[in-house]
């Protein structure tokens, strides 16, 4: 596990200088999807639901006062990440890298983690409630799960695999699968031997009717038969 300076330092070593309020959010992105890749913190401080957002309380310490920070600020030598890290934090970079800090705070505004613990009190109202590991890893597990691919960060390890069991072959983002690529599946033994039966009775079926115009069972007997070739 990972420190909390050490994970902001390879951040503004690979993004550069940044306000201290980007930091913040996009430290607490690293942590919230580490949480879900990975099923472990990415480090174990605690996030706190601050006016403008989560806040690291630690982190805060070694920029208190700034309003920018750059490589070096936080910690002259920060410790080596894993690869696991690193990639986690890459992705989170790739993702959210490209917004401003205003749009990362209101963005976590709007999402329940930060929400929830804030608890309604009003805009600007002081907070030190802790955002939980817990309601982290539920919410954008599920955001994960659910969102378009483009509204989410993709996770490191997408790969494509191949299922030879079921003889298909589909992308796979974990902890979600797409069945984009899914193959109709060929009738079973059992489907073919009831379409056969049901052949010999369509025309008992058309008889059946009753007194009815003749385009109309002429209708029926169509339908019938076209359901029986798309079942063969």
């Amino acid at each position: 596990m990972a420190d909390v300076r050490d994970v902001a330092e390879y951040i503004l070593r690979g993004a550069g200088s940044m306000t201290a309020m980007k930091l913040q959010k996009l430290v607490y992105y690293s942590q919230a999807w580490h949480l879900v890749w990975e099923e472990r913190p990415l480090f174990d401080n605690v996030i706190e639901a601050w006016a403008n957002g989560p806040v690291v309380k630690r982190l805060y310490a070694y920029h208190r006062g700034r309003f920018t920070v750059a490589a070096g600020d936080i910690t002259p030598e920060p410790k080596i990440l894993s690869e696991d890290e690193k990639t986690t934090v890459d992705s989170v970079l790739k993702f959210y890298g490209s917004h401003s800090a205003m749009e990362l705070s209101q963005l976590t505004h709007a999402e329940d983690p930060w929400r929830n613990a804030r608890g309604g009190l009003p805009a600007g109202a002081r907070c030190e409630t802790e955002i939980t590991k817990a309601a982290m890893a539920e919410y954008y597990g599920r955001w994960s799960r659910t969102a378009r691919r483009w509204a989410a960060p993709r996770h490191p390890r997408c790969r494509r695999i191949r299922s030879r069991a079921r003889g298909r072959r589909h992308m796979r983002y974990w902890p979600r699968t797409s069945f984009a690529f899914r193959k109709r599946r060929p009738p079973s033994p059992q489907m073919r031997i009831s379409a056969r039966c049901a052949s010999s009775s369509i025309s008992s079926i058309t008889m059946a009717i009753g007194p009815c115009s003749t385009s109309r069972k002429k209708t029926i007997h169509d339908y019938s038969t076209s359901w029986l070739k798309s079942s063969k």
